[in-house]
């Protein structure tokens, strides 16, 4: 797979732009796109059948996600939906997979300093809490004990190695934990009904632990919180986007002026050119000192070399008039004036 990758990248220094094998890994691109979004998405059918269509299995992270789905699943079942009194039969939430996945990555897990597994630790003993049966406090004194009272009574000692803005984060975040581990031990004397402890039992929490969960497991491997489609995307309106683009007088071959792609670019920043470039609206030609531009009368800007095409397609006897393609308007040839960008 790490090959395969390597190759298609490798691929591009060998093409030019105007060559059919770059617009063919173009279109390989935009696919693995597209399949990053569905997998974020959950249409994970849909994502491997374009995948295989297209043969680029090897290129997108069907595995990853797989995995990462099955433990969103536990953690937020299809039958569940985060409301109190909502938890049907067989659609129970669990934390064991996303505990073992929290073993398997501990070293990864500890260097980006997320809370995750304490989380999900402190999560399983507020389910113990909530049954109310002899049996379950009792579980859940020794799970205490076992999993969350260490965490009161551990120092945290920095290393040589680490800055003092990271130890004193890390001293932040233990003193957190232990807040939140003595707080949790109300949880013994008072049951799910209790105003108190209402932001420990409420069912909404398993949706912040999957939605935690996802956030880890894209950083562990160097994903992206949001979908590729959408940091490409927002690129290249971004790129696009001009205050021209929303003026009445915008102009139909721009992406940006349209209605579609408008609407998106209006939560993006404007584009930065230190440099304009100037287009004739009428032939799409760049203007430079070759090819000025030229103003009618009636205040429109075109190409000198468009201004005499329109001179000669309907410019009457003597070729005295000039047709503003834009409104129509007859403009006098000897009233049209140079433009000097300062």
């Amino acid at each position: 797979m790490a090959q395969s990758r390597t190759d298609h990248l490798s691929a591009l220094h060998h093409t030019t732009f105007e060559s059919t094998e770059f617009a063919e890994w173009s279109k390989t691109r935009l696919d693995r796109m597209i399949v990053d979004y569905m997998l974020r998405r959950g249409y994970r059918q849909a994502a491997q059948e374009l995948a295989q269509s297209r043969g680029i299995e090897d290129l997108v992270d069907l595995q990853l996600f797989e995995d990462v789905a099955r433990i969103e699943d536990s953690l937020c079942p299809p039958g569940f939906n985060g409301e109190v009194g909502e938890v049907e039969e067989g659609s129970k939430p669990s934390c064991t997979l996303a505990l073992a996945w929290c073993s398997e990555n501990k070293a990864t897990l500890r260097k980006i300093r997320t809370p995750l597994e304490f989380n999900l630790r402190l999560q399983e003993f507020v389910e113990l809490t909530r049954v109310r049966t002899p049996e379950s406090i009792k579980e859940a004194i020794t799970y205490a004990r076992r999993h969350l009272l260490p965490l009161v009574t551990t120092t945290t000692k920095p290393t040589t190695s680490t800055s003092d803005k990271e130890a004193e984060y890390d001293r932040l975040a233990a003193d957190a934990m232990r807040r939140e581990v003595s707080r949790a031990m109300g949880l013994l004397a008072c049951g799910p009904t209790s105003w108190a402890y209402a932001d420990l039992y409420t069912p909404s929490r398993w949706t912040m632990l999957r939605d935690s969960f996802r956030a880890c497991a894209l950083q562990i491997h160097s994903l992206p919180p949001q979908p590729i489609l959408h940091i490409a995307l927002s690129a290249g309106l971004s790129s696009l986007k001009l205050p021209q683009c929303y003026l009445p007088t915008s102009t139909v071959d721009c992406p940006i002026c349209g209605s579609g792609l408008g609407v998106l670019a209006k939560e993006v920043p404007w584009s930065h050119h230190q440099n304009s470039t100037l287009v004739c609206s009428y032939s799409g030609r760049v203007m430079d000192e070759n090819d000025p531009p030229l103003v009618l009368s009636n205040g429109r800007v075109y190409a000198q070399s468009s201004v005499v095409e329109l001179v000669e397609a309907g410019g009457g006897e003597g070729k005295r008039w000039v047709r503003c393609p834009r409104t129509g308007e007859l403009c006098k040839v000897d009233d049209v004036r140079k433009v000097f960008i300062s």
